[in-house]
């Protein structure tokens, strides 16, 4: 899955270089790709002693693996991870509002708290709307993100000097930095559950999925490192300059 710290993927790593930084990425890759097989397989084997048609999920492979106590204890961190998350997202969503309020109309009545409220409610309504009606308007994010990332490529790699790629160099700088940012785009395990629900329990077909599926980001953001890195010297910038 292409994660959200793709974003900050050029500002992280810019001080390792773009070699030390792909290897790096090349392990999160790898990182990413085994713990998914390995939770593919214990949501494979919580389903398949479950009960419940909807066995199968992490609260399922807990309950197999720990009991009671571990269900509840994962249950309670998955309640604090996607906290947090929706807490991260609304949080820099209200602050993109706010800034664009401002360049755009002049206007400094919309303060990053309210943009935050905006944004929550804007999304919120998405949810409402249902699940049919979410998953319209996330196909239509991921064009919209395809079509961005097109453009800032396409607009940008012209000016990439290889010689920026290739003459900086620093691989203590990998980590860590480099490999918590990896880590966190490349990210997916979480939802490797779902996808195996969605296929029908099918293992190999999910296999494929979780292949094809990390592999499409590896690409993805060795092209945004390339572009972003090749167009500066990493020896001359500092990376807090890029945040």
């Amino acid at each position: 899955a292409v994660g959200a710290g793709m974003i900050a993927l050029p500002a992280e790593t810019l001080d390792a270089g773009f070699i030390p930084s792909i290897s790096g990425l090349s392990v999160c890759w790898l990182f990413t790709y085994v713990t998914s097989m390995l939770t593919l397989e214990a949501s494979w084997l919580a389903e398949e002693e479950s009960d419940d048609s909807n066995g199968g999920g992490f609260l399922s492979i807990s309950k197999m693996a720990l009991g009671i106590p571990g269900e509840v204890i994962t249950a309670a961190l998955f309640w604090f991870l996607l906290t947090a998350i929706v807490v991260a997202y609304t949080a820099e969503g209200g602050q993109l509002i706010a800034q664009f309020a401002k360049e755009f109309t002049d206007t400094t009545a919309i303060t990053p708290t309210v943009g935050s409220l905006l944004f929550a409610g804007g999304f919120a309504s998405f949810a409402i709307a249902g699940t049919s009606r979410v998953d319209i308007i996330n196909r239509a994010f991921v064009l919209g993100l395809v079509g961005t990332f097109i453009g800032i490529v396409g607009n940008v790699s012209p000016f990439v000097q290889v010689s920026n790629l290739l003459s900086h160099s620093d691989w203590t700088a990998v980590y860590p930095a480099g490999i918590s940012i990896g880590i966190l785009s490349f990210g997916a395990q979480n939802v490797v559950p779902t996808i195996l629900q969605y296929l029908n329990y099918d293992p190999e077909k999910t296999k494929k999925a979780i292949l094809l599926g990390s592999l499409i980001p590896l690409v993805l953001y060795t092209m945004w490192e390339a572009v972003f890195l090749g167009i500066i010297d990493g020896s001359t910038v500092d990376s807090n300059s890029m945040e």
